[in-house]
């Protein structure tokens, strides 16, 4: 595959990714993904917080991935993208690490409890791991 047919296939992939995640965001808010966040970070998963448990972490590894994504795709890419989505997390992070970020992000501003899940994410990975 070319290069250039397989970075449109990555940005493709990305605005999907991205349409999908904020379109659950719009049905699932800060309040209702945040428990089990919170039980995944806390090893506390259990039975009735499996799905909880997840769908944070493959909120957060879906976030991370279409940052990398964007990442080694930069240069194909406007800088306004780059800035707004670029996560470049070192390769040795685990979920458990990135959850224990969003989560922090998140307590610390109380006040934007009402935002997407996946917009504050964005933003505790990439404050973080910026590019």
């Amino acid at each position: 595959m070319s290069v250039r047919k397989r970075t449109w296939t990555i940005l493709g992939g990305g605005v999907a990714l991205a349409l999908t995640i904020t379109a659950a965001s719009a049905a699932e808010d800060v309040a209702t993904i945040m428990p089990g966040c919170r039980a995944l970070m806390d090893d506390q998963v259990k039975t009735s917080s499996i799905f909880d448990a997840g769908y944070c972490a493959g909120m957060i590894d879906a976030i991370g991935f279409m940052g990398d994504a964007l990442s080694w795709q930069a240069l194909a890419l406007p800088k306004e993208i780059r800035q707004n989505f670029c996560i470049s997390a070192p390769l040795t992070v685990t979920i458990k690490q990135a959850v224990r970020i969003v989560v922090a992000y998140i307590d610390a501003r109380p006040d934007r409890m009402h935002e997407p899940f996946s917009q504050l994410a964005i933003e505790a990975l990439r404050t973080v791991w910026p590019c």
